[in-house]
């Protein structure tokens, strides 16, 4: 079916492939791409449609804007500020991107990014009242956004059921209609009351929106999903109090969810949260800690954008310097300080080299079983060793001294890493436990358990706040390490070999058995891209300091280079003759150290430098 855009048509629906409306004979396409098939809902300011593009026939909707007598101004004054927020905030993925705006037969529309599923307000209807646990879902996912939109500046104005669709596992915030800048000059300046009265804060009622505003359409829209009564008849306007607690029938609601809902839907807004990063920390201080990893604390500091980055090198730019024989047995791990290069091997040997020549400066032997893994410290004069003989050491480079010995007595080691403050250091076991020492004192400080598969790989976060380990359960865990609580986890579905965070904080990377590479978004835990140009087991992993390029290798012998944002195989790097193990780029990010089971370190540099 095409459904007719004219208002004022009497037998809007028509047949599908029609070009002009059988009734009033108004066209049916919109600018000639946009089929619309049939009308989702209607509100005080306009239309919405599902419809058609036909130029790549995906689905999107089309929001037609409707116009009060003497109105018509304000109304398409609304549809260009609603455009402009869109254009604005769409990079989210919970807020629909806008696809076009555009003027045809003196009315305008917005063409959207769809989003299947159903709004709350529908799902409320068709399935009753939330649990406790969904509500939780709900204020985990939203709030987050109301974060991002808040940076931006924008207040939503309009947050009820109708305007959140659950897609998949994620809500989505819809129709920024109503939406407004904030004015951080003005906070309390008079406006133009705009929203829906059961939902809408008592200092918005009074034309003063302000950030809070939100929050409290937020909750009192939780209250709502929980009790499935009008917002009307959960507040006692004699007692001066919300009464929802007495319209739970026989389901309770815990103390620490209760609190944060009364905190949302508080009428003086000095008792309300200040900010949704306020509600996610009352609400999970460990999201807390993720949400501000990506977009920071403060709702008032305006995002600014980043400074425009060089261009990717391509494969070409990137030479091998030099082949040097350096552990005949296998190379297993390799770590880098700005002038130094320390390698590992299956013989148990730690060897140096220079990094600017490629000279070896020193040999010994570490280990009475393959060392599988180095980190340095952040001077670089000592490093950090485990081994499947079931010792952790620390080393003096200089002297080649052994300072300290670990007796881990829990199985052999396959993973360290040195928190960037270089107070923690982290060990993961073939016993599937993952130790956090005090670097300094050398205090146990805690066990991380949770893994049922043998730890393979461990990474800190830039700042230090995230610790991710991969296992060969095929899971990969996020944990705060100060606390030692699990953040969150992600299914690999494969086991993991190679784990990364991003160094901006947004992408969690992962590499394994299935030969390939998989990308989450590090705040949300959604897998974002599978990689799958490897022909074997993605077996090491390595990201430029920028941020720009990752670089993985294989047991197909090959490295790929990857530009990190489009995804974009740039090249691959050929000349090894066995499974990659270990790959490392130098704080500068113009060198690429590799190494394989056959023993080889390659020193490959880029173009730039020559």
């Amino acid at each position: 079916m095409t459904y007719c855009l004219n208002p004022a048509c009497s037998q809007p629906e028509n047949p599908l492939q029609a070009q002009i409306c059988l009734t009033c004979r108004a066209p049916l396409l919109l600018q000639e791409r946009y089929r619309p098939l049939k009308r989702l809902g209607k509100g005080g300011f306009g239309r919405t449609f599902l419809a058609l593009d036909l130029a790549n026939h995906n689905r999107c909707v089309i929001k037609q804007s409707l116009a009060l007598p003497g109105q018509t101004e304000l109304t398409h004054q609304r549809f260009r500020q609603e455009a402009e927020r869109l254009q604005q905030l769409g990079q989210h993925q919970q807020i629909p991107k806008l696809l076009a705006h555009l003027e045809e037969n003196q009315h305008y529309y917005l063409v959207q990014e769809f989003m299947a599923g159903a709004n709350l307000a529908e799902a409320l209807a068709q399935s009753g009242p939330l649990p406790e646990s969904q509500i939780r879902h709900l204020l985990h996912n939203l709030l987050p956004v109301l974060h991002f939109i808040h940076r931006h500046q924008v207040i939503h104005r309009d947050i009820k059921p109708a305007n959140i669709i659950r897609s998949g596992q994620q809500y989505v915030l819809v129709d920024f209609g109503a939406a407004c800048l904030a004015d951080p000059s003005h906070p309390q300046q008079t406006g133009t009351m705009i929203g829906t009265a059961e939902y809408t804060a008592p200092e918005q009622v009074r034309g003063k929106a302000v950030f809070a505003s939100d929050l409290y359409s937020l909750g009192v829209t939780c209250l709502h999903l929980l009790t499935q009564m009008s917002p009307f008849d959960l507040y006692d306007s004699g007692e001066d109090r919300w009464v929802w607690r007495d319209y739970l029938g026989s389901r309770t609601v815990s103390e620490d969810l209760g609190y944060v809902l009364d905190r949302l839907v508080e009428n003086a807004t000095k008792r309300r949260f200040a900010s949704a990063y306020d509600a996610i920390f009352a609400l999970n201080p460990l999201q807390a800690k993720l949400v501000q990893l990506a977009v920071g604390r403060d709702p008032d500091v305006e995002v600014q954008p980043s400074a425009p980055a060089l261009p990717p090198p391509t494969s070409r730019s990137w030479v091998c310097r030099q082949t040097l024989l350096g552990h005949p047995q296998g190379i297993t791990a390799i770590a880098i300080h700005p002038e130094r290069v320390v390698t590992g091997g299956v013989e148990g040997g730690i060897r140096l080299w220079h990094l600017p020549t490629g000279q070896e400066t020193g040999y010994f032997l570490a280990h009475q079983a393959a060392v599988t893994s180095i980190a340095l410290t952040r001077r670089g004069e000592c490093c950090v060793s485990g081994s499947l003989d079931q010792t952790l050491k620390l080393w003096h480079l200089p002297s080649q001294q052994e300072l300290h010995c670990f007796q881990t007595e829990q199985g052999g080691i396959r993973a360290v890493a040195v928190s960037p403050d270089g107070q923690t250091l982290a060990v993961g076991s073939t016993n599937s436990q993952i130790l956090l020492w005090d670097f300094e004192t050398g205090v146990l400080k805690g066990t991380l358990k949770g893994h049922s598969g043998p730890i393979r790989c461990l990474a800190f976060s830039r700042g230090g706040e995230i610790l991710a380990s991969g296992s060969e359960d095929a899971m990969i865990r996020l944990w705060d390490p100060e606390t030692g609580t699990k953040l969150r986890e992600v299914a690999a579905f494969y086991p993991i070999f190679s784990v990364q965070i991003t160094p901006d904080g947004q992408w969690l990377i992962g590499g394994g058995y299935d030969s390939t590479l998989k990308i989450w978004d590090l705040i949300s835990g959604k897998m974002l891209s599978i990689c799958t140009d490897h022909a074997n087991w993605v077996t090491s992993t390595a990201i430029t300091p920028d941020g720009q390029i990752l670089a993985s290798g294989s047991d197909d012998y090959t490295i790929k280079l990857r530009h990190l944002k489009t995804r974009q195989v740039l090249g691959s790097l050929t000349g090894h003759h066995g499974r990659i193990t270990a790959l490392q780029f130098s704080a500068d990010g113009h060198y690429l150290l590799s190494g394989c089971t056959e023993g080889f370190l390659k020193f490959w540099q880029t173009g730039r430098s020559l």
